[in-house]
């Protein structure tokens, strides 16, 4: 049983374009772990986990970093293969995005000018909305409101 989950990990770092590999800051690779990273076929991001246990006012620190290497990463991976076409095909969706994009946008001035992260966090849950609106999550409301305006629905 170990062996078939062994193989359908090696297929999935096989199919991989980047591996995001974990180590719980604080502590050195085990060999184990570097004979892994030594064996990716793919480019490898170490992201160390729980740094705020180990520092204080560490919380989030590296996650700007993190993200425009991904980011740097994916465009590049894209370019590469010359698939550069555009991801979001629909207005529908590109709305979403750059609703989702002001909706953190206000939120990280909203927490910049002292407000309460919990009053700031409204705008936090409107740009989780948006995303949801770019994946299709259809929600019970949704359905009722497709329901009631398709169907006649009477007594």
């Amino acid at each position: 049983m170990e062996r078939l989950g062994i193989e359908v990990s090696q297929r999935y770092l096989d199919a991989a374009d980047l591996v995001i590999f974990c180590v719980e800051a604080g502590r050195d690779l085990s060999v184990e772990e570097r004979d892994f990273l030594g064996a990716v076929r793919v480019p490898a991001v170490t992201v160390r986990t729980k740094v705020d246990l180990l520092e204080a006012g560490a919380r989030g620190e590296g996650l700007v970093t993190l993200r425009e290497a991904l980011a740097g990463h994916a465009f590049t991976t894209l370019a590469g293969r010359g698939d550069v076409e555009p991801v979001v095909t629909r207005a529908r969706q590109r709305a979403a995005l750059e609703r989702a994009v002001a909706e953190v946008t206000q939120f990280a001035a909203a927490r910049a000018s002292g407000l309460e992260s919990a009053v700031a966090a409204t705008h936090l849950r409107a740009a989780v909305t948006a995303l949801e609106d770019v994946i299709g999550i259809v929600t019970t409301e949704d359905v009722l409101e497709r329901v009631f305006a398709t169907f006649c629905v009477g007594k």
